[in-house]
């Protein structure tokens, strides 16, 4: 990639979208009628290729745009304090990928009111690797797996390999009330709500299918602590899918029970419980398995349960 561009990976969030309006929702400081002259005259790329604006694009495709076009954002580097924690929670690196241990609380990347994102803070931290990006996502209020490419060779190819259904994450979450032992999956269409430019929620109804297995359930003081894959990745689809059966996750303040929420925090919990447990990738070309350990807070809250 010329390195007089910077790289935007697209994620399942965005596949889909048109090029330009992908633009348009990113750089919204930016007239469109220049955003549509620099596609035209191929400054900005799908791939390392001149597009059209109408072009759909497609999960793991990079974009890439002038770095003169990014929305202004705070130059100054995270706070020492953040890098250590940061440096404190990689489970696994080598000299392709890592993986961190994201801690709740912290964004993938900045935005939505946010300087810093964990992206952010890990470059600050590897700034001797060239080029670091997110390979997904998760929640700003879930902790746990997420892994990070050092290069762009293997963020395709574990975008490919995302995509041929190679890759298992675990999640551990806590439920309100006794989820019925016969109910072993979760299959529902999500879509995507836009309250502002920056809150959405996943709502049952529209878009794409969603798909989520119980591994594994624990009754729990006449509660549900359960092991769930995720057999597809939408935004926000354990939290809606839990809403939708009636048995919302303990501290979700978007898809939760108030007055539930309100006893687990009585019994110390100030965050959502669903934690990504681990990651395992197996194929010809990379062969992973990491776990991240259990929070501490939410092991203290179920010694109460």
């Amino acid at each position: 990639m010329n390195e007089s561009f910077k790289s935007i990976t697209i994620s399942e969030q965005n596949t889909g979208k048109r090029l330009d309006n992908l633009l348009f929702n990113l750089i919204k400081t930016v007239p469109k009628s220049l955003i549509y002259k620099l596609i035209r005259k191929g400054k900005v790329r799908i791939n390392g290729k001149k597009s059209l604006p109408s072009e759909r694009l497609e999960l793991g495709d990079i974009v890439e745009i002038p770095p003169n076009l990014q929305s202004n954002k705070s130059t100054r580097p995270p706070p020492e304090r953040m890098i250590n924690l940061i440096n404190e929670s990689v489970i696994h690196e080598n000299d392709n990928f890592m993986v961190i241990n994201k801690p709740a609380g912290l964004g993938s990347h900045s935005g939505t009111g946010l300087d810093f994102g964990l992206i952010e803070i890990a470059r600050q931290a590897r700034r001797e690797t060239p080029k670091l990006d997110l390979v997904h996502r998760l929640d700003r209020d879930t902790s746990g797996c997420i892994i990070l490419s050092k290069n762009l060779p293997t963020l395709r190819l574990l975008h490919k390999t995302w995509l041929k259904a190679k890759v298992e994450k675990l999640y551990i979450g806590l439920f309100k009330g006794q989820i019925e032992p016969k109910r072993t999956r979760i299959d529902v269409r999500l879509g995507i709500e836009k309250f502002s430019s920056e809150e959405k929620r996943a709502y049952v109804g529209a878009g794409k299918v969603a798909s989520t297995s119980f591994v594994k359930k624990e009754y729990r003081g006449g509660n549900t602590l359960a092991t769930l894959k995720l057999d597809t990745g939408r935004m926000h689809q354990i939290r809606a899918h839990a809403q939708y059966i009636g048995h919302p996750l303990a501290g979700d303040n978007k898809y939760g029970d108030f007055k539930f929420n309100a006893k687990m925090k009585k019994l110390g919990l100030s965050r959502l419980f669903l934690h990504a447990s681990s990651v395992r990738i197996h194929s010809n070309e990379i062969n992973l398995d990491v776990k991240a350990p259990f929070p501490a807070e939410l092991l203290e809250l179920l010694d109460q349960t």
